[in-house]
């Protein structure tokens, strides 16, 4: 889900009064954390266990990665 131009991007959230300048990359990592986050829930609610168990485990694995990207402080700002 990376944006292909290699170009800042603002990141807006009016819920946590955020607003952040990120790159491209920064800016595929939170939408994919969303994302899986969004479909672990999805399939906890209709109780497809597997399906939930899979996309925890890669969101997971997505959050390991951010420790030591270079953006990690604003990816974090971004996804609380």
């Amino acid at each position: 889900m990376k944006p292909e131009v290699e170009e800042r991007y603002m990141y807006s959230n009016t819920y946590h009064w955020t607003e952040l300048e990120i790159s491209a990359d920064a800016a595929w990592i939170i939408i994919t954390a969303l994302v899986l986050n969004h479909r672990s829930w999805l399939y906890d609610r209709h109780d497809d266990e597997e399906l939930s168990a899979h996309f925890c485990q890669r969101h997971r694995q997505l959050m390991e990665c951010v420790k030591t990207h270079p953006e990690a402080a604003a990816i974090l700002c971004a996804l609380n």
